[in-house]
């Protein structure tokens, strides 16, 4: 063997027989399973609301939230301003890292049945988009999947019930206007109420064929967002927001979200709160991003915990 010209012996490099990297390898939670801030350092986030008793719900998650999830900021300054400031606990181990937060723009993919590479700054739009040709009616089963059998009169049959409705509740509106008027006793009989009514209502019109995607309303979007990315293993959402600093989406509220304080927004409690809780900025969003990265090719190679 060859020992070099001062006769010492190369030393032998263990690239070959180190255990390549995982997304477990990437910590982001502590003992408790809580998901570390990397703001604070600490296991707790920060949400903003109208009341202290706020219950954070599955339930109102999916009916009324406009929202990916409900939301929590990594900074104590970056929630909004509703009046009540909570600072809870998050059990969430694997959030999926989106460019935005927003549902706008185009509804569009590149093409619908093409697979997403890993390794993307996935927007809302393309990823609602993805999740519904990957997995149809998984993700939205009340809404039906196309495919199948009676899909097509089914859609039809509630598109016409919810325009009946609306359009019984709209005469039914009218018809108690005008009895109002002919029992006022002072009414002119000879004025037209029809400027007091409220106009015919707008009725949906939609194909069924033409754009399957488009028919889904917002709050349908965001269901098939949730589904499918607990399908694909991810238990949330990740982007920054006013900042560099990472912001948080819970999809599970009942299960994931942990109370741990509540302050009145403006009172002495919670300047100091803000005041006194040190924040090492500039964070970022690169380790979740590597995380990610790293959870795709495991699933590419089915060793992920879903796909």
């Amino acid at each position: 063997m060859d020992w070099g010209p001062q006769g010492i012996k190369p030393e032998m490099t263990s690239f070959f027989d180190e255990k390549p990297e995982s997304s477990d390898d990437i910590k982001i939670t502590d003992e408790h399973g809580y998901l570390i801030n990397p703001v604070t350092g600490g296991n707790v986030w920060h949400h903003s609301s109208q009341g202290h008793d706020t219950i954070f719900s599955d339930d109102y998650l999916e009916k009324s939230s406009r929202f990916a999830g409900t939301y929590h900021t990594a900074k104590t300054n970056e929630t909004l301003t509703n009046g009540y400031y909570h600072i809870n606990h998050i059990r969430m181990s694997n959030p999926l890292v989106l460019a935005t937060h927003h549902d706008v723009g185009t509804h569009g993919a590149r093409s619908e049945t093409e697979n997403l590479e890993r390794g993307q700054f996935h927007t809302l739009p393309g990823m609602v988009r993805h999740y519904i040709f990957k997995y149809g009616g998984k993700v939205l089963p009340e809404y039906g999947d196309p495919n199948e059998e009676g899909a097509e009169k089914r859609f039809y049959e509630e598109q016409n019930n919810r325009n009946q409705a609306r359009l019984d509740e709209w005469k039914e509106t009218c018809d108690r206007i005008d009895r109002a008027h002919e029992e006022d006793p002072w009414h002119v009989s000879e004025t037209k109420t029809q400027a007091y009514k409220p106009p015919r209502p707008v009725l949906e019109n939609r194909e069924f064929s033409s754009d399957y995607i488009s028919n889904f309303t917002p709050k349908q979007r965001l269901h098939v967002l949730r589904e499918g990315a607990l399908l694909d293993g991810y238990d949330g959402f990740m982007f920054h927001y006013n900042s560099s600093e990472p912001t948080i989406f819970v999809i599970k509220p009942s299960l994931q979200i942990v109370s741990n304080r509540i302050l009145r927004e403006n009172s002495q409690e919670f300047k100091d709160y803000q005041k006194d809780t040190k924040q090492t900025l500039g964070t970022g969003l690169d380790r979740y991003i590597r995380k990610n990265d790293l959870f795709e090719a495991e699933r590419f190679r089915g060793k992920g915990r879903a796909g």
